[in-house]
Order: structure tokens, then C-alpha cells, then sequence
């Protein structure tokens, strides 16, 4: 059933996650789209997300994580995030609570992020680092990934980033792997990005990256 659901999703017709919430009443949407190589490290070829998130207040943001990863596993997740500590202009702390599915498994998602923006040549940025464990409910599998993010904003229509994903369980080695892309604004509000992905370590050699953003 959660197969079916996903692959509906999927058919025709990532984001800027990280500690920063959503405004109260404003919301954000994403489709990304990576093609790898499917004869390595057990890569699925191609997966898809669709990433959601509304801010219902100012300090709470609620989610929705749906698609499958460079595994072949298919996730549907809903997550609220909080605030953490005191927050500052420049330097965000957030925890995220999720609950959802890997492929028939019930699965709990904790998470904490911090981020940091910055300016460089009278323009902005941001560094941000997120973890998040993956807990089976029945099956006590544990897996954490975590994704070091450094953004730039060359122009106000284009943001520059580059991402280094982290992730291993109990039972695999982990794998490590470098993610730059270049998001362009072609309407208010409307993004387009497109990316490559560089295995490091046990993951695929190369890949390409496609994603469309919406925030209303």
C-alpha cells in the first residue's frame, strides 16, 4: 500500500530544510529527482522526493517527507520542528519529531539541526548541519544520516550549494557523498535546481540531480 502510494506521487506531473521555520502561514513545496548509477552500492537508479512544510506558528513548522532513496527504500514521513535554546538573528537550533513508514516498517524519526547565515560580498549565505536517526519501531533498526550544507546567494534570482551526506546503520558500512547544485528563480516564488552527486564512499560513482521549489 505505501508502494503504491509513493510511486502515485512520483508520477510526472529537496529543499531548504534545516533549522530555519517556516513564517506562520506561509508554506513550502519540492519535488527533486536524482538519476544514479545502478550498478553501484546497490543504488536504485532513480529516486524522487516531495517535501512540504508549513509554518502553523512562529515557533512551530509542520512537514511532510514522501518518495524513496538511493536504496530502493520507500519512506512516507509527517514531522513538526521546534525551536531550540534561545534563538538569534543569525544562528538557529531546531529539533524535529517525525513518525512514518520505511517501506511496511512503522518507523520514529528524531532529528536536530543548527545553522548560521552569514555575508560575503555584501551578499548572504549559510552553513547549516542537520542529523536525523531512523529508529524501526519493531525491528529496532537504527540509521543516522547527517547532511553538511554550505549556501550561497551569488545573485538575488540564483543560490549556490553544496551538500555533504553522511549515513550509515548498524548493519552497513555508511556512505559519504557530495552533492553541489546551482537553484535558479524563474517567477517569484517558483525555483528550479539542478545538481550532480560524487560518490566519496560506498555510493554511486555519479549522478544528476533535478528539482522544482515553490513556497507560498
Amino acid at each position: 500500500m505505501l508502494r503504491a502510494l509513493i510511486l502515485l506521487l512520483l508520477l510526472p506531473g529537496q529543499a531548504l530544510a534545516g533549522p530555519w521555520l517556516r513564517d506562520a502561514g506561509r508554506g513550502f513545496l519540492s519535488y527533486a529527482l536524482t538519476l544514479e548509477d545502478a550498478q553501484a552500492y546497490g543504488a536504485a537508479g532513480g529516486y524522487g522526493t516531495i517535501y512540504a512544510e508549513y509554518g502553523l506558528h512562529s515557533n512551530l513548522t509542520l512537514g511532510l517527507d514522501l518518495g524513496s532513496d538511493e536504496r530502493g527504500q520507500y519512506k512516507a514521513f509527517a514531522f513538526a520542528v521546534l525551536p531550540l535554546l534561545s534563538q538569534s538573528r543569525d544562528t538557529k537550533v531546531t529539533a524535529e519529531f517525525g513518525l512514518g513508514m520505511i517501506d511496511d516498517e512503522a518507523v520514529a524519526r528524531p532529528g536536530i539541526a543548527t545553522g548560521r547565515s552569514f555575508e560575503l560580498l555584501d551578499r548572504f549565505g549559510w552553513m547549516s548541519i542537520e542529523t536525523r536517526a531512523e529508529i524501526g519501531i519493531e525491528s529496532r533498526y537504527v540509521a543516522v544520516k547527517t547532511d553538511l550544507t554550505l549556501g550561497y546567494n551569488p545573485g538575488p534570482r540564483s543560490k549556490w550549494m553544496v551538500q555533504l551526506q553522511h549515513g550509515r546503520s548498524l548493519a552497513d558500512p555508511g556512505y559519504l557523498r557530495v552533492v553541489p547544485s546551482v537553484v535558479i528563480e524563474t517567477h517569484p516564488g517558483r525555483h528550479i535546481e539542478f545538481g550532480v552527486t560524487a560518490g566519496i564512499r560506498n555510493a554511486a560513482a555519479f549522478g544528476i540531480k533535478f528539482g522544482v521549489w515553490r513556497t507560498f
